[in-house]
This record gives structure tokens, C-alpha cells and sequence, in this order.
């Protein structure tokens, strides 16, 4: 397995990227198999390894940190470990923000994400004005993206206003909570036939929580 960090005259760089990417795989396969206590310190490790690539990476290299951020955080929080997990979170969308200014079209849908995972893990430290104000940042960045033209579009904006309204909510903003998930609640009646089930059950969650 060979995935370039950068060029040929570096050879130690390149075997701890392709290192980096194995341990990666390693670590989602723990993840997967609901072993996150496991997966931690495999997925730290990567992660580690990233960071030492991330000066010149290439595409591939950049995905698989932003992959491996992703696969961390989720077995921090499966192991309650919520601060630890509420800080690569913040790396992620760091790392996003700095590979969004590069290349915007590739990046930027999953700066949206990031940030509104971001949002939602605040909330888990009580961060209600940060989980705020990083939510709004998803919610617009799923509006420049034209959340008007697909199903996927408007799904992605749709969940990202129910978690806006949610943060309103924790904030004692009814006004505001009402108008995000009345907007999320009308763009899942938007959605075509063939989602109509799954936004049937997310319309009903945007209503009565």
C-alpha cells in the first residue's frame, strides 16, 4: 500500500502515511465491531502519524486524517469520554476550515458536517452559546450549497435546522427554536416520494421535540 505524502525524497514520511492509513482501517474495523476502548489509542495513534504528513499532504492523505478525526471522536463519545471527543471535534472542523479555504467545492459539505457535530458535543459541556453559533455556521454553509436544488440538499440543511432548533431551545429562544423547525419541518414536506417515510419520522421529531 503506497499513498504519497509528500514526494519520493522523503521516504520515512511516506511509510508513516501508508502506516498512518493502516492503522486508520484498523481502527474502524474496532469502532465498527463496538469496540471503541480499543479503537481509541489505534485511532490517536493515526491520527499522530497525520499530523506529521499534514504540512504537504496529498488528497488522499487529507481525507484519511479528516477520516481517522471522525472515527476518534465517535469511540470517544461511545466511551462517555465527551471532553476528550468535544476536542477533535474542534480539530476536525480546524482541519476543515483550512482544506475548505484550498478547495471550497470539495470541502466545504463536510465543514457543514463537522460543524454541526461540533454543535451537538457542545451541548454535551453545556456550551450552549458555542453549540449555537457553530450550528448557525452549518445551517449557512448548507444554504450557500443550494439546499433548494436536491433531496440530499434539503435533507442535510433539514437536520442541521431540527439541531439549530434544539439549541435555540436548551437557550429558552422559542421564537427562534419555532422558526428553525418550522423551516426544517417544511423542507421535509419537500422532500420526494422516496423519502417520504424517513421524512415523515424526522417532520414528527422536528415537531414534537
Amino acid at each position: 500500500m503506497q499513498t504519497d505524502c509528500v514526494d519520493a525524497e522523503s521516504p520515512s514520511i511516506n511509510l508513516n502515511n501508508s502506516f498512518a492509513v493502516a492503522l486508520r482501517a484498523h481502527g474502524d474495523r474496532l469502532k465498527d465491531a463496538h469496540r471503541p476502548a480499543e479503537a481509541i489509542p489505534v485511532l490517536r495513534e493515526a491520527a499522530s502519524l497525520f499530523r506529521e504528513c499534514i504540512a504537504n499532504p496529498s488528497r488522499d492523505t487529507q481525507r484519511q486524517f479528516v477520516h481517522a478525526l471522525k472515527s476518534l471522536r465517535t469511540s470517544l463519545m461511545a466511551s462517555d469520554q465527551v471532553q476528550a471527543a468535544v476536542e477533535v471535534s474542534h480539530e476536525t472542523v480546524s482541519l476543515l476550515r483550512q482544506l475548505a479555504a484550498i478547495n471550497p467545492e470539495v470541502h466545504r459539505p463536510d465543514l457543514a458536517e463537522s460543524l454541526e457535530t461540533l454543535g451537538n458535543d457542545l451541548t454535551h459541556v453545556q456550551q450552549t452559546a458555542e453549540a449555537l453559533a457553530a450550528t448557525t455556521e452549518a445551517v449557512e454553509i448548507f444554504r450557500s450549497l443550494g439546499a433548494d436544488i436536491s433531496d440530499e440538499g434539503r435533507m442535510s440543511l433539514a437536520l442541521a435546522l431540527k439541531d439549530l432548533a434544539n439549541h435555540h431551545l436548551e437557550r429558552g429562544e422559542f421564537s427562534s427554536a419555532a422558526e428553525a423547525a418550522d423551516e426544517a419541518a417544511a423542507l421535509f414536506r419537500a422532500l420526494s416520494p422516496d423519502h417520504t417515510e424517513w421524512a415523515r419520522c424526522h417532520l414528527m421529531m422536528t415537531l414534537f421535540t
